[in-house]
């Protein structure tokens, strides 16, 4: 039995936290010349691990159309698998890093 990638899932580094930088992964991994041929290939996910965000690419025809989930109760729908998943989900038991607050006033208006 012959089996043939439908979906495909990346984690992202860190250091990849511009959309500019993603679409370069993204072009790096699924828009090479033997992915492009992989018509099986209707999915790639790519899943960012400093914070919830998720991006779907999805094959329609020659072109690769990405949608961006952000938010821990949006849903990810994996048409290819017949599969839904929130962020939650994904990311469960995930502990984000703490970032520092910005202060919003000078020290000179403390009393």
């Amino acid at each position: 039995m012959q089996r043939i990638p439908a979906l495909g899932f990346a984690q992202l580094d860190p250091a990849y936290s511009t959309a500019f930088d993603e679409e370069k992964v993204m072009s790096s991994l699924v828009a090479q010349s033997h992915y492009r041929r992989l018509e099986s290939l209707q999915e790639y996910i790519l899943i960012a691990q400093d914070k919830a965000r998720v991006e779907q690419f999805v094959r329609q025809g020659n072109q690769w159309v990405l949608t961006e989930i952000s938010h821990l109760n949006d849903t990810v729908r994996l048409a290819s698998i017949d599969c839904h998943l929130t962020l939650r989900e994904i990311y469960d038991k995930v502990e984000f890093p703490i970032l520092p607050q910005v202060a919003t006033g000078s020290e000179n208006d403390r009393s």
